[in-house]
């Protein structure tokens, strides 16, 4: 029977090692072994690269197995150096596997991010390939371990490299700490270990001090122990564990078999009670009690002890010395110049009145000190001052230039202090305006033309006699653009925001809208003034529109001269109508409204220029430029 056992055990060990791709314990003298790669990456380190040893130091370590052990010298090569350490191909197309191997983790250099980062690429590369993990060497860094030793570290093969080329690359990086050593590399089909179902403690809530013993069920392989968290600090490899908390701690376990961690962990908490244990000396004066932590109350000089077991739990004793004294009560008096405060044991003083304090005295009792306290009060004087902008006052030898609060303090005939409160202002009257002007227009700035957008300044003097600063942003806008286009008697303009329609040079009465239909017979001169959204107006070029019709025989009414004028104007009828007269100015505004059938019309009173001079019958109008030299 026995016999039958070892067979049955011989043909699992060798099934096993037979569907394992690579295992690797660098034993052999030739290194790296035969397929594998060593190449330097990074820094000016000779050689730079991955080395084997039988025996290392910095830290002092052995191989996990066998007579060898791949090792990086971190502790020789300054940060920044790497090397890969590279695998000969290796086929995963028949399925999922994994990476397993052995490093040292140790305590020295424990911030020192020395480290060993695991690649899987369908080249010799990492450039392109896929990190699959990174173990620090410091045991105190990820992940964490409680001591120094050997430790496995197992990473799965992602599925995307399921070619028949592929290679594990092992990069060492230094950061100037120590050596970093590994070894037992295997490459095996993914073999999933399910994790412990429970773990069993005696029980849950242990004293402080106190240990638990910790049984893992449904053990498979190894079990790791852990605390913190499911991969934090390692405290050991068992079925069981005993461990203490000084308080409430988690504790967790998972397996490791066929060279893999269960994905999970099974975890219990253990709750840790504390301990208490006070000697106390203590002191209560006459008439007051003091109240034991059993709720018992005591009132007289001794000594006296309890045991607190029943409140926490946990062996805890309170003992205590208690002495009963005598209170002592000194009253006193005192005074002094109220801006100079008075100190009363730490308390500062500045009000008259009656003070206590309580102080503890030689029999350990309160000493009760009772102050009458008279404050006497300061003569204060408050002068104000206005001070123009870069103006200087001299205050009690200080000069002053900005706004603010200053005192001096004299003598007064009380012998306490007499102060003097400058409360001292700027005047700095600057006003700021915002304004525009239209393309052509002139902003009048206090005497100044403007016509251009910028920031403008003058200085003025104020009320107070100083300096006042106007600030102008004055904007620039530009003019409308207005065009007319017709369609038959319709004549329409651009999108403004408003709109005035001339005719001849002569404002039409209600054309305010972007559209004017023409239909009065004759031969007419069309404009629009356009204003846009920021207020400016310009008018259009002029489009002739001839509309025919029977009264066309009155469209020249009368004849003018002489046309320049120096200041009279004769006026002769060509039809025998009665006529009418009016001068508008260039802009289509009436300045001159003269007498029905005038001969002669008077504009020496006008200035030299260009007017329209409008002529109308009942049947006709007649529009004329006239030019004032």
């Amino acid at each position: 029977m026995k016999r039958i056992k070892y067979l049955a055990y011989f043909l699992l060990v060798s099934n096993l090692c037979m569907a394992q791709v690579l295992v690797e314990s660098f034993d052999g003298t030739t290194f790296p072994p035969a397929g594998w790669l060593n190449v330097k990456t990074a820094g000016s380190a000779n050689p730079g690269t991955w080395l084997r040893l039988t025996a290392g130091t910095n830290p002092t370590a052995t191989p996990k197995s066998g007579a060898g052990m791949a090792y990086y010298n971190a502790y020789s090569w300054s940060s920044g150096n790497s090397s890969n350490l590279i695998t000969p191909a290796l086929d995963f197309s028949t399925g999922s596997f994994a990476v397993t191997f052995w490093m040292y983790r140790d305590g020295g250099a424990t911030t020192k991010f020395d480290s060993v980062s695991v690649y899987v690429n369908t080249t010799t590369s990492t450039v392109g390939g896929t990190r699959i993990g990174l173990v620090n060497r410091a045991r105190n860094l990820a992940p964490a371990v409680a001591t120094d030793g050997w430790y496995p570290y197992t990473f799965n093969i992602p599925t995307s490299f399921n070619t028949t080329t592929n290679y594990i690359i092992f990069k060492a990086t230094s950061d100037f700490g120590n050596r970093i050593y590994i070894d037992d590399v295997s490459v095996s089909p993914l073999v999933v270990t399910n994790p412990p179902t429970s773990i069993v403690a005696n029980t849950t809530t242990i004293c402080q001090g106190d240990s638990v013993l910790l049984t893992a069920t449904s053990i498979a392989g190894q079990v790791y122990w852990f605390s913190n968290s499911c991969n934090g600090t390692t405290l050991g490899v068992g079925d069981s564990i005993r461990v203490s908390a000084s308080q409430t701690t988690t504790f967790y376990a998972k397996n490791f078999a066929n060279n893999t961690f269960s994905t999970t962990c099974a975890s219990i908490q253990i709750n840790v009670n504390q301990t208490f244990n006070y000697t106390i000396n203590d002191t209560i004066c006459a008439g007051e009690i003091y109240q034991m932590p059993d709720g018992s109350v005591e009132t007289s000089t001794g000594s006296y002890s309890y045991n607190l077991s029943t409140i926490f739990g946990c062996d805890s004793t309170f003992q205590v010395s208690l002495y009963v004294g005598q209170a002592i009560v000194t009253n006193i008096s005192a005074s002094s110049c109220n801006n100079q405060p008075f100190n009363f044991n730490g308390t500062i003083l500045q009000q008259s009145g009656t003070y206590s304090d309580t102080l503890t005295a030689v029999n350990g009792c309160d000493s009760i000190v009772n102050l009458t306290y008279t404050a006497i009060p300061a003569v204060v004087t408050n002068v104000n001052l206005t001070l123009c902008k870069g103006d200087t006052y001299v205050f009690n030898g200080l000069t002053i230039t900005d706004a603010g609060i200053y005192y001096d303090t004299l003598s007064a005939t009380n012998t306490c202090d007499s102060i003097v409160l400058l409360n001292v202002s700027i005047n700095e009257s600057n006003t700021s305006i915002n304004d525009s002007v239209c393309d052509g227009d002139f902003f009048n700035f206090n005497g100044i033309l403007l016509s251009e957008s910028g920031i403008y300044r003058d200085t003025l003097v104020n009320q107070q006699g100083c300096d006042s600063v106007v600030t102008l942003s004055l904007v620039k806008n530009n003019l409308p653009i207005p065009f007319i286009v017709t369609n038959g008697n319709l004549l329409e303009t651009q999108n403004f925001s408003a709109y005035q329609w001339l005719q001849n040079g002569i404002p039409i009465n209600n054309a305010t809208n972007q559209t004017i239909s023409v239909t009065e017979p004759g031969d007419w001169d069309y404009q629009v003034i356009a204003t846009n959204s920021s207020g400016c107006s310009d008018t259009s070029e002029v489009v002739n529109i001839v509309i025919q019709s029977l009264r066309n025989e009155y469209s020249e009414l009368a004849t003018i001269f002489p046309n320049p004028t120096k200041g009279f104007v004769h006026i002769h009828p060509n039809k025998n109508v009665i006529l009418n007269y009016n001068i508008y100015n260039i802009h289509g505004k009436l300045i001159l409204k003269l007498e029905n059938n005038t001969s002669v019309i008077d504009i020496n009173d006008l200035p030299s220029g260009i007017y329209l001079l409008e002529i109308k019958s009942d049947l006709a109008r007649q529009i004329l430029r006239l030019i004032k030299e």
